[in-house]
């Protein structure tokens, strides 16, 4: 796709709707191959991500349709058939992770690729635990490509998470349904609950408590679904998409937004506490709840912001974030630390460095220090050449510089805009309501 050039907003006003959430779309999916019964999902989230996950799906022998107005059918498999061809999943960690645990119990060869951003995530994480379910990996230095082969007397673990991490944890929820006896998943630090409240809007059996202060998944294999005709799951809108428009409104002149149905999952709404406390004008008014999240519309206004420090025990509810809340900080007065952001290195791209460089660029005064960000807010140096982003095929790093470029003095190109196609297709579209800019974007 060729590069986009954005100019200046003239403001940020209306009402948004925004996709479904791609965290709940991916395990909607999943999990619905599972239940027995005919799904009917809606609003799920039309990214390539999520796309990868229905894909893979398919190849697996699942009957997904649409079934017009919005709605996909899920319908129910007695068990899943070997992939005449790899499970390609692009750039989808969170489909790679989450595959890789429903396929745990599965006796047949799986091939699992990705495109090169993903040959570089670390996939040892997952497949450690699961080689102690049983699971047999051949894979790259602990990477993409990687062949598994599951097996039917999968075995239940007692299993710490070394790190914090949701995909990991979701993995070995999925595959504990097929395990012997009970698997126990200890996070000393939290982290999203999505599969975890899907799970127990299914009826899935699944028990949560604390012990040591820890928390404590526990969830009993084999499982046989309840019996019902139909479900019905309606997919609440993404926060991590919201973000971007609602820093646009906060750093905009004369805009005031409204965004309507967005998810208000507690591992998802801490951003709007941290742009609070910057200064950011925004009110929440309470939606009825969906499949288990509650949900909100968001009014977000023009306002003035200041710097802020985040500690790092922040960092599992902000992973998706951090490159908006940088640019919130960058325009910001004073400074902003962002502490312990080591996760942002393994994300789509080296997520931290990519965040430096493209503050620079635009002549904002930042650095990295181990694994802290320091942002001097409205600290631009003076550019005189054009302001180029390479946001190294890293979704959410296209996106947030382009709405850096929207409250920009001079016009910022973007390129490889390609990529926001894995999260958020419409992005482009809805931002041209607000700036006029150059590109070869179609919009049909």
């Amino acid at each position: 796709m060729e590069p986009v050039t954005i100019s200046s907003a003239r403001e940020i006003t209306g009402v948004l709707g925004i996709p479904g959430d791609k965290s709940i779309s991916h395990r909607a999916l999943i999990l619905s191959s599972l239940v027995k019964c005919s799904v009917q999902i809606t609003n799920l989230n039309q990214g390539e991500d999520v796309a990868h996950t229905k894909n893979a799906l398919e190849l697996l022998g699942v009957n997904i349709q649409n079934g017009g107005n919005g709605i996909l059918k899920v319908d129910c498999l007695d068990r899943f058939v070997q992939p005449k061809s790899p499970l390609y999943l692009g750039n989808s960690g969170t489909s790679a992770r989450l595959l890789m645990g429903l396929l745990a119990s599965c006796e047949f060869k799986t091939h699992f690729l990705g495109d090169a951003s993903l040959q570089k995530r670390p996939m040892k994480r997952v497949m450690d635990p699961l080689s102690l379910m049983g699971v047999s990996f051949t894979d790259t230095n602990g990477c993409f490509p990687v062949v598994q082969r599951g097996t039917s007397n999968l075995q239940s673990i007692s299993y710490r998470l070394p790190v914090p991490s949701a995909q990991i944890k979701s993995a070995l929820l999925i595959a504990a349904l097929s395990a012997d006896g009970v698997t126990r998943i200890i996070e000393p630090i939290l982290s999203r609950d999505h599969t975890e409240r899907l799970m127990r809007f299914l009826d899935i059996p699944l028990k949560i408590y604390y012990e040591n202060q820890e928390r404590v998944l526990e969830i009993t294999g084999t499982y046989i679904p309840n019996k019902r005709k139909s479900l019905l799951l309606d997919i609440p809108g993404d926060p991590s998409a919201a973000a971007f428009w609602i820093v646009a409104s906060l750093v905009v002149p004369n805009s005031n937004l409204r965004i309507n149905k967005v998810c208000w999952n507690p591992f998802r709404n801490v951003f709007i506490d941290i742009l609070k406390r910057m200064g950011g004008q925004i009110q929440t008014i309470a939606r009825e709840s969906q499949i288990g999240e509650d949900c909100v519309d968001i009014f977000s206004k023009t306002s003035s912001l200041h710097g802020i420090e985040i500690s790092a025990d922040l960092s599992p509810s902000l992973i998706d974030e951090y490159p908006i809340l940088a640019i919130a900080a960058a325009f910001a007065n004073g400074r902003s630390v962002f502490r312990g952001l080591r996760e942002l290195r393994f994300k789509e791209s080296n997520r931290l460095e990519t965040i430096e460089a493209n503050l620079k660029a635009c002549g904002v005064r930042c650095y990295v220090q181990n694994d802290d960000l320091f942002v001097e807010g409205k600290g631009f140096e003076p550019t005189t050449f054009p302001i180029e982003i390479y946001p190294q095929h890293d979704h959410r790093i296209a996106m947030a510089f382009s709405i850096f470029a929207l409250a920009s003095a001079q016009p910022i190109t973007i390129h490889q805009t390609e990529t926001v196609a894995s999260s958020y297709p419409d992005f482009y579209r809805i931002l041209s309501r607000f700036s006029d800019f150059n590109s070869g974007l179609i919009f049909c």
